[in-house]
């Protein structure tokens, strides 16, 4: 977990009990999206949790905001997938979420043995 930064946003492993809360405030282009894949909202945040090798959630005052991982594309190659879920509509502060997200995903796949070199 990444300590608060001064506007609040925390960078947590993601959980199931997070879906749910992002699914319902997922913005309308996304859900277009996700059904464009075969996929109702929540059930494609339920499958980029399941199917990434890591994944973490952005909190904003202890609710999720945004949902981000890395999902195996080759184990033979040790290349991944990287995968932006769910950003809500929050105004700045998901603009916040989607920096942080960032700059946390690159550090923590970077050490992921999936993340291509």
């Amino acid at each position: 977990m990444m300590p608060p930064d001064s506007h609040g946003v925390v960078i947590v492993p993601a959980q199931a009990r997070h879906v749910g809360f992002l699914a319902r405030r997922m913005r309308a282009i996304d859900q277009i999206e996700c059904r464009a894949m075969g996929r109702e909202p929540k059930a494609a945040l339920r499958h980029g949790l399941m199917a990434s090798t890591r994944c973490w959630t952005a909190l904003v005052d202890g609710q999720p905001h945004a949902m981000f991982g890395v999902v195996v594309e080759s184990a033979l190659t040790g290349r991944g997938c990287p995968g932006f879920w769910a950003p809500t509509r929050c105004g700045a502060m998901g603009a916040r979420c989607c920096v942080l997200a960032r700059r946390s995903w690159r550090k923590c796949t970077i050490q992921a043995p999936c993340w291509p070199t």
